[in-house]
């Protein structure tokens, strides 16, 4: 959702005028990537993303190798991509939204070594689209460790490659041990804290390293049965010495020697000449609403996101995308009923994706408006939506239809749960309005889900910092 520094940039008058752009596309099969470069460049980086993706699928074949929402790459030039990024000119950095995942990189990162940031993005939307619980450790060890890859001309590539930084850091600074390691995870470390973070990224990536290729592969069959111990919750100190070994003095002792040694394993294959996913691609050209809905969406900057919201609407009136977006500034300027009215209109279109008719069903239920929540969507158009699920259960309830309101609750209780994402926002608003039996309702079906971890539910409660969970009558749900 955009923030309340967009909204008052957005409607606070005109910025300086000048000519809105477009920016370049290419379709490859697997990604989009856009950019304010040249096709050529777009569809380097294409053809390279292509290639990787490839080989993670031959080296695992059961494994999702697709975000699990559509993934764009955003190419820029020169240092513009600070713009994007709070962390300033840096090489690329991954962005997770609502309905779309993003990868925002520098044109010139391509083909260096700056380039392993991009992929060390996507390797954590592959991570999520696989499994939404692992520990920062394993999630950051495999992004470092999938991003040493390397193709060449002739078909070959690389992956597992050692990464020499990390290498050193290891040499010099030494090891933090195992079970400090993974009950703290990176959690107390401060990002400006250069040295415990350092250190962390190096053990991450050297242990993935070692699980898989240490000591001649004696640890590699364990590896997965570990990981799949800590997904469930088993403390991660019991499930390595139940699934690794109870000797963890000698498996350190091994491990601390790794950065020494004469030589690593890595992964080398050959793609199939005949793979034609790496060369089908088509060259195009976003409008100027396309693009300038991208940069508000993407942008930091206040000023910046409201002046590409408006070249947007400006080239393209009735830009749906644009539209939608606008009502999301509307609305976090709690102009609720203005935001309501603009995706209620939205939703009635034939176009209308299950994200629109959910936040138009919100707008509606927070007006009290729950018979126009009802009617504004099909059910067909929200099918497998969370928000939606929720908020048609939200108005059967207030209109006192209970029984048809409670199957309906409990669907999106049985909903996957990396899908909850969007409950927690919704009942947040609804918490914020005072609307304490939606809210209520939204925070038993979190924490009834959420594997146990209240923080989710602590988060959502508290979340005004002024609500008290009595009046919430916020519970855990009865022990099966």
């Amino acid at each position: 959702m955009v923030t309340a520094a967009v909204c008052a940039a957005l409607f606070a008058g005109a910025a300086p005028a000048r000519a809105a752009d477009s920016w370049n596309k290419v379709e490859s099969r697997h990604f989009l990537i856009v950019g304010e470069v040249g096709h050529a460049r777009l569809g380097s980086i294409a053809k390279t993303l292509e290639e990787f993706r490839l080989a993670t699928t031959l080296m695992f074949p059961d494994r999702l190798v697709d975000a699990d929402r559509p993934l764009t790459i955003v190419v820029l030039q020169g240092n513009s991509i600070a713009d994007y990024a709070p962390g300033g000119n840096i090489a690329g950095l991954y962005r997770r939204q609502p309905d779309r995942e993003f990868i925002i990189m520098r044109s010139d990162a391509f083909g260096g070594e700056d380039f392993r940031r991009v992929l060390h993005e996507y390797q954590h939307s592959i991570t999520h689209a696989n499994v939404m619980r692992l520990p920062r450790w394993a999630e950051e060890g495999f992004a470092e460790f999938y991003s040493t890859f390397t193709a060449s001309s002739d078909g070959r590539y690389q992956i597992g490659l050692p990464i020499d930084h990390h290498l050193r850091a290891l040499s010099s600074k030494g090891f933090v041990p195992l079970e400090e390691f993974f009950a703290d995870d990176g959690r107390s470390i401060s990002t400006s804290d250069t040295f415990r973070v350092s250190v962390f990224y190096a053990q991450s990536w050297a242990l993935v390293h070692f699980l898989t290729f240490g000591d001649e592969g004696k640890w590699n069959p364990s590896f997965t049965p570990f990981l799949r111990a800590l997904v469930s919750g088993e403390p991660p100190m019991h499930a390595f010495r139940r699934t690794v070994t109870t000797d963890v003095e000698t498996f350190m002792a091994h491990f601390r020697a790794y950065p020494n040694s004469s030589s690593f394993s890595y992964i080398w294959a050959k793609f199939d000449p005949d793979e034609t996913a790496v060369r089908d691609s088509s060259e195009g050209k976003l409008s100027v609403a396309e693009t300038g809905y991208l940069k508000a969406r993407l942008l930091n900057d206040p000023q910046k996101a409201a002046k590409a919201i408006d070249d947007a609407l400006t080239a393209e009136p009735e830009n749906s995308p644009a539209r939608a977006l606008k009502a999301e500034y509307l609305f976090a300027r709690h102009e609720t009923a203005e935001a309501a009215d603009e995706w209620s209109a939205l939703a009635r279109a034939s176009s209308v994706d299950a994200r629109t008719c959910g936040l138009a069903m919100l707008a509606l239920n927070l007006l009290a408006r729950h018979e126009e929540s009802l009617a504004v969507c099909s059910e067909g158009k929200t099918r497998g939506d969370v928000g939606s699920a929720f908020e048609r259960a939200v108005a059967l309830e207030a209109l006192g239809r209970q029984a048809e309101a409670a199957p309906v609750y409990t669907s999106v209780g049985m909903a996957p749960e990396a899908r909850l994402s969007a409950l927690r926002w919704h009942g947040r608003r609804h918490l914020e309005q005072g609307q304490f039996v939606a809210a209520r309702r939204a925070a038993d079906i979190w924490l009834a889900r959420a594997s146990g971890d209240s923080d989710g539910i602590a988060s959502l409660v508290f979340s005004a910092g002024r609500r008290d969970a009595r009046k919430i009558g916020v519970s855990k749900p009865a022990p099966n």
